[in-house]
């Protein structure tokens, strides 16, 4: 008998996920460019002078290539993005190694409306000024050329932590965000340094993810082989089956 296929792509993503942008597509075609995976189609275009060439390979599938002049992505204002509790994660991969001569570098921002990443200007740390004030900075302050970085930033009240490759650098108090009428901005914005860096697999989150799941996710997005194990095949004493008996043993995190 014919039976319908239950599956969905947005129901990959709990209520918690406002959007998800694997940046696979090509940002030269019509706006807009960006796909949101989950079901609130928040999608994102792109401005500056992106071309079909800047979609290249990345950490998960495509990723998005950013001159560092004018390029960025912008989504429009939505009530989702604002609220003081958040979670933010991208990967990022700079084309030239960052430091604390590098100056500063606009990667994910809603302005003061709540959270503002850059690279700190002077110090080559990574830190999120949410509404303007306070920072979770990493402790790294040295980016290497052409090295994928899982980056994550959670939000809690006035509590901001930063995560580099699944593990805590920094916890610190400031200003708790609000909400406001700015677009949300990834890879720069205008009338600030822009990132010369590549990115891929952005996801925010209207939910405080916890260290496990930050750690959980960099796991299975840096190494899928070896974080996913089958047991071997193991004698059934029951009645013969119709094909050999197995065991599975399988973690999967999206």
């Amino acid at each position: 008998t014919a039976t319908t296929s239950a599956a969905t792509t947005t129901g990959v993503w709990d209520s918690n996920y406002v959007s998800v942008l694997h940046l696979k597509e090509d940002p030269s075609i019509t706006a807009p460019q960006m796909q949101d995976s989950t079901s609130g189609n928040h999608d994102a275009t792109s401005n500056g002078s992106m071309v079909a060439g800047d979609q290249v390979a990345g950490k998960i599938g495509g990723s998005l290539g950013f001159d560092g002049t004018n390029d960025y992505l912008s989504i429009p204002d939505h009530a989702d993005y604002d609220g003081a509790t958040t979670t933010i994660s991208f990967w990022l991969k700079t084309k030239s190694t960052w430091d604390s001569t590098s100056g500063r570098k606009d990667l994910v921002s809603k302005d003061c409306d709540g959270f503002w990443i850059i690279m700190n200007n002077g110090q080559g740390r990574l830190q999120n000024y949410p509404g303007c004030g306070g920072a979770g900075l990493t402790t790294t302050d040295t980016w290497t050329a052409d090295t994928w970085y899982h980056l994550t930033w959670t939000q809690n009240g006035a509590t901001s932590v930063v995560y580099v490759n699944g593990g805590q650098q920094h916890s610190v108090s400031g200003n708790t965000p609000g909400g406001g009428a700015n677009e949300v901005k990834i890879g720069g914005v205008p009338g600030n340094p822009f990132a010369n860096a590549y990115f891929d697999e952005v996801r925010f989150s209207k939910a405080v993810r916890t260290a496990g799941w930050i750690t959980t996710e960099y796991n299975n997005q840096s190494s899928p082989s070896t974080f996913m194990t089958f047991g071997s095949e193991e004698p059934s004493a029951a009645a013969p089956q119709r094909g050999p008996p197995f065991r599975l043993r399988m973690l999967l995190h999206v």
